[in-house]
């Protein structure tokens, strides 16, 4: 029997991966191929932050459920938007940095799901990172961590000159300290 638990499934195949869902007994893992140098300039552009905070993922996936019929519209773009991250992922002609856009605007068709998706101090950070050069964002575990695409080293040199740290990066499936600010 399948897992119907997408952290669950992530962990049990781990690497990149494009997974569908399909009911108690469907699930399709394809793995998600780049060249080299594509996945280089993606971790490049990635930065995992911690935001501090504990939620119940169980609470705001309810709420997300109750409003899923009024909530069509949204859903359908979501669904839309896997295939244009892959076409994106997968170009070698198009900007990485499109990858931030297609995010922020997946981010803000989440949050019209549920008043729960997101918190006042939740919408801070996402906001403050934006406005440090943050393209867009994807909350993780509940809003416990928040990945950004970014130009990650411009990013890093000002945190550097303003004396600042940054929680790390991730870049596919390994995790790297920041460099000393």
């Amino acid at each position: 029997m399948a897992s119907a638990d997408p952290g669950e499934t992530l962990a049990a195949y781990g690497g990149f991966n494009y997974i569908e869902f399909g009911g108690r007994n469907h699930l399709d893992v394809q793995p998600v191929t780049m060249p080299a140098e594509r996945i280089r300039r993606l971790e490049n552009h990635l930065m995992l932050f911690f935001t501090g905070f504990s939620r119940i993922a169980s609470e705001v996936a309810k709420s997300k459920i109750d409003n899923l019929q009024k909530r069509e519209a949204e859903l359908k773009r979501m669904t839309a938007m896997v295939s244009e991250a892959i076409s994106i992922l997968g170009s070698e002609t198009t900007s990485i940095e499109e990858l931030g856009v297609l995010l922020h605007e997946a981010w803000e068709n989440k949050k019209r799901l549920s008043d729960k998706v997101s918190t006042a101090d939740i919408d801070r950070i996402y906001q403050t990172a934006r406005e440090a050069g943050a393209i867009g964002g994807k909350l993780l575990g509940a809003g416990c961590a928040c990945g950004e695409v970014e130009d990650a080293a411009r990013v890093r040199g000002e945190r550097a000159a303003r004396g600042g740290r940054h929680a790390g990066w991730y870049g596919g499936a390994r995790t790297q300290p920041a460099p000393a600010g």
